[in-house]
């Protein structure tokens, strides 16, 4: 939900209790189910914290890969020597490539069990990084990876109940 300065959204359907007639009324829109029927102009509030970690470029190295299905690998990269990746759990990785495309990819080890990270990654037949990965990659190569990046992560100290979903690899 964000406060529109300028142009035209047409709301999706949506629940009154995410976005109410007066907030409506008061410019704010929901980015997730509005249309731009114009250009517009957003006022958004960026999603932060004080125990936010900043986002970084490093190179990693492929320590391990084991097939742990005939389409999924766990990769296990290990980062410059005396440096960490701190991130939150639910937060992810880029993999910068040769093209500058980039591949994302959630952690499957928790933050506490560093220092390295662990990814599992299912096989796109196709996919430019994929088909990397089940094909030509081995250990000791280095890859370029940015993040953490996301701001959907666990939040230890709420007391809100929590539905989780997990997708993709699981």
């Amino acid at each position: 939900k964000c406060r529109m300065l300028e142009g035209l959204v047409v709301h999706g359907p949506h629940q009154t209790k995410a976005l109410s007639a007066e907030e409506e009324a008061q410019g704010f829109i929901l980015t997730c189910c509005g249309v731009p029927q114009t250009d517009v102009l957003l006022e958004s509030r960026q999603v932060t914290s004080a125990d936010a970690f900043p986002i970084r470029k490093m190179p990693a190295r492929v320590i391990a890969l084991q097939k742990l299905s005939h389409d999924v690998m766990h990769v296990r990269l290990q980062l410059p020597a005396n440096d960490t990746l701190r991130y939150h759990a639910g937060q992810y990785v880029e993999f910068i490539l040769r093209d500058g495309a980039r591949r994302s990819y959630s952690m499957a080890n928790a933050p506490h069990n560093g220092p390295g990270v662990e990814l599992h990654i299912r096989h796109m037949p196709g996919g430019k990084f994929t088909d990397h990965v089940f094909g030509a990659m081995k250990e000791k190569d280095i890859l370029r990876m940015e993040g953490p990046f996301g701001s959907f992560f666990l939040r230890d100290d709420s007391d809100k109940p929590m539905i989780l979903l997990a997708s993709g690899t699981g």
